[in-house]
């Protein structure tokens, strides 16, 4: 079943368009026009790594590589060898399910920082809830990880 932006009514989560990413039923774009900091800065490019949305694809039956498309229309390097960014490659027995579980951590991190931004905004706004629980402790904890290095 499809998805619409609830703003804007853009398809979600549509691959040809990175700007239509899923942020809780509402797209990228119009997160970053609401104010967003992590929208505005992903559309702004200002991240230091690959634009995601990443992809992982098995070349020469033994090389697992991790891309990042220029061209969405290209989704395998093989096929347009230069519309994509190669992001790592990754071989051993493992490099398969490496290469999904980074795939997956990545494409996930912006949108998973937000929600427990979220949360934890929601929490601290609850004048009786118990700070002390592990459930916050684990949040707190989780979001400074991720913003060790911003």
């Amino acid at each position: 079943m499809y998805k619409f932006c609830d703003i804007c009514k853009r398809l979600l989560d549509n691959p040809y368009d990175p700007n239509s990413l899923n942020c809780g039923g509402t797209c990228r774009s119009c997160m970053a026009a609401a104010g967003d900091t992590d929208c505005i800065r992903e559309l702004q490019g200002e991240y230091d790594h690959t634009q995601l949305p990443w992809d992982d694809y098995v070349a020469n039956g033994t090389n697992v590589y991790i891309d990042s498309p220029e061209n969405p229309e290209a989704t395998k390097m093989s096929e347009e060898p230069n519309a994509c960014k190669n992001v790592a490659m990754l071989t051993g027995p493992d490099a398969k399910a490496n290469a999904a579980f980074i795939k997956k951590a990545c494409n996930s991190y912006y949108e998973m920082l937000r929600a427990l931004r979220t949360i934890q905004k929601e929490l601290d706004d609850t004048a009786s809830w118990d700070k002390c629980g592990s459930a916050y402790q684990r949040i707190t904890e989780a979001i400074a990880i991720a913003e060790e290095d911003e």
